[in-house]
């Protein structure tokens, strides 16, 4: 499902158990490239609850200044 106007690729920040793992799972693409990155002046959060995970949190990403958030980065096209 297309959810933005701008034409790709679409750069991907993945982190956590949403990793690259999940990532290419999600795109049905096992072939899906990432390189470590890292988002400054942020922080993962665990907030709410879900009934998919037994009622654990669901991890978010928050601004906070000088806490980063390890991740990697997928470019992904439009198909």
């Amino acid at each position: 499902r297309r959810t933005t106007t701008c034409q790709g690729p679409h750069a991907v920040f993945s982190y956590g158990s949403n990793g690259l793992e999940q990532l290419r799972a999600r795109c049905r693409n096992a072939a899906i490239e990432a390189r470590p990155a890292v988002m400054e002046d942020a922080v993962r959060v665990f907030a709410g609850s879900s009934k998919r995970w037994g009622g654990g949190g669901v991890a978010s990403i928050i601004p906070c200044p000088g806490q980063n958030v390890h991740g990697n980065v997928a470019l992904l096209s439009d198909e």
